[in-house]
């Protein structure tokens, strides 16, 4: 099956907006919204993002518990958590 985002949350850039000055890091609940090519159907992959915003900028930690997509082939659920885990954040969030 082929799979191509439409829409990622931001959760955890609201939380550093709200942060004091200083090192900020912390764990946000993110999801990934995929179309599901050829059915037009879509697929919610949600999953905890632990991150870290301090002087030198912004940077992830690690994605896990990953939701939402356990109904599609084991195949299929590795390619969705990798490409979460390869994209997310993409280049315009590492600028934040």
């Amino acid at each position: 099956m082929s799979f191509e985002r439409e829409e990622e949350s931001m959760n955890y850039k609201s939380m550093i907006r709200k942060a004091t000055h200083g090192s900020v890091d912390g764990c946000t609940k993110e999801y990934v919204i995929f179309n599901v090519i050829s059915t037009s159907k879509k697929l919610k992959v949600s999953f905890l993002f632990d991150w870290l915003y301090d002087e030198d900028g912004f940077s992830y930690k690690k994605l896990y518990q990953f939701s939402g997509h356990k109904r599609y082939r084991e195949e299929d659920q590795k390619w969705l958590e990798n490409y979460c885990k390869e994209n997310y954040p993409d280049a315009h969030h590492m600028s934040y």
